[in-house]
């Protein structure tokens, strides 16, 4: 009886452990799976979407820093903040000479609005991977911004606009100005990213700490 019964106690707790292990197992497969998931998705986003976006806004700022130097500066190597803060149709009531406008209208074309326009393709057929379901607003303000800036190109054409019939600055910039917001949105969105991918990596290499030899 005494022998039934440790072969009986034996035999139930070892099976009790074994189905913990089983059980401890397939949650370890379950976390190890959603870190993944994790981790992966955050790569696309990074990768994909907010990586791009951010060096598309980048290579945007430094052209538009370039030709604000060139043409209102004269070619000299000006303050970067006093370059970002001037204003190439600052004054409403005077536009800039002819050289100025026509290098404008260039810019625009073949710098400005391609720029635009990988952006914009970007946020649209990329959307699954935005961190928010619904499009943010600084997100939106650029849509439009980019719209507007392509109708304004457009007018260009259509209305025979160039720098020596142009009248007011509406008929070179669009109605809507590009939003800082969306930058800062961006650049803040793909560094919280970075970070949770790190935090990510840590706890992979510390899980799998405990199982090396």
């Amino acid at each position: 009886m005494d022998a039934f019964l440790d072969f009986f106690i034996r035999t139930g707790v070892a099976a009790l452990l074994a189905g913990i292990g089983v059980n401890w197992n397939l949650a370890r497969q379950r976390k190890d799976a959603a870190r993944k998931y994790s981790r992966e998705r955050i790569e696309a986003q990074i990768r994909d979407y907010y990586g791009p976006l951010h060096a598309l806004n980048a290579a945007g700022e430094e052209a538009f820093l370039s030709f604000k130097n060139r043409f209102l500066f004269d070619d000299r190597e000006s303050d970067r903040k006093v370059i970002a803060q001037a204003d190439f149709f600052a004054d409403a009531s005077k536009l800039p000479d002819q050289a100025q406008l026509k290098a404008w209208m260039l810019w625009t074309q073949e710098i400005f609005l391609p720029l635009n326009e990988r952006r914009q393709d970007i946020i649209l057929r990329l959307h699954h991977l935005s961190v928010q379901s619904e499009i943010p607003p600084s997100f939106a303000a650029f849509l439009a911004h980019a719209q507007a800036f392509r109708a304004t190109v457009a007018n260009w054409k259509a209305g025979g606009i160039d720098e020596r019939t142009g009248r007011s600055r509406s008929d070179f910039c669009p109605a809507l100005p590009f939003p800082a917001a969306f930058d800062r949105e961006v650049a803040a969105t793909l560094k919280a990213l970075e970070a949770e991918r790190v935090k990510l990596l840590q706890q992979e290499a510390r899980w799998w700490a405990l199982f090396r030899p």
